[in-house]
């Protein structure tokens, strides 16, 4: 489910096959600095769910009318 290692935003579009003009719709989520998720592309391995998670943030995504790619709302 979520990464492990280390790899560039922009690798992750490419390997996804993200086109250019469609990466700016993709939501980038952090906290404290440190990437979580890419949309719903891919979540760091450190905030996917686990046995011992004790909080869960929901995040829904409703798509446009224009982008090809959900857009996050919490």
């Amino acid at each position: 489910l979520g990464m492990t290692g280390h790899k560039k935003i922009h690798d992750i579009f490419i390997d996804k096959k993200i086109p250019r003009q469609d990466r700016l719709a993709i939501p980038i989520f952090t906290h404290n600095n440190k990437l979580v998720a890419i949309g719903n592309l891919t979540i760091s391995q450190k905030h996917s769910i686990a046995p011992k998670t004790r909080i869960i943030i929901k995040i829904k995504t409703m798509a446009s009318n224009k982008a090809k790619y959900p857009i996050a709302q919490t």
